[in-house]
């Protein structure tokens, strides 16, 4: 009877221990991004001053810092969720570098496509902070 006890607490409480490691691994895989982050947020900040030079060169090194931090990931959905941040920055990064190349003759569609990638990066970057459990 002990033994039947015994198997029945194990079996439910392997579960349990198991969710604990999966919260660490995703607490420890979304620790690698606070360094991208603060890059983010003083390149996003800066593009809004107008005091970067070539925003399409800072949203490049933001797609190159989240995909450094992923390769660090072992987390598989927190993994996932970088990696497409990562790959929007680099969508942003040709869209607005199209843009700078001449400031003179800025086509509207090209505008619209760039507020179009930014939507899009917004929307999978507040999918990873759920994921990380971010609040803002």
């Amino acid at each position: 009877m002990k033994r039947r006890i015994v198997a029945a607490l194990v079996t439910a409480l392997l579960p349990l221990g198991m969710t604990g490691c999966s919260i660490a691994s995703k607490t420890s895989a979304c620790e690698e991004l606070s360094g991208p982050l603060k890059e983010a947020g003083v390149a996003l900040l800066n593009a809004r001053l107008g005091e970067a030079e070539n925003p399409g060169e800072s949203f490049t090194k933001l797609a190159e810092a989240y995909e450094t931090a992923s390769a660090k990931i072992a987390n598989s959905e927190v993994k996932a969720s970088v990696d497409q941040v990562a790959a929007d920055w680099r969508t942003v990064a040709e869209k607005a570098q199209a843009l700078s190349e001449d400031p003179k003759n800025v086509d509207e569609e090209k505008i619209q496509d760039l507020q179009a990638s930014f939507e899009q990066l917004n929307t999978h970057q507040t999918e990873l902070f759920h994921t990380c459990g971010y609040k803002y």
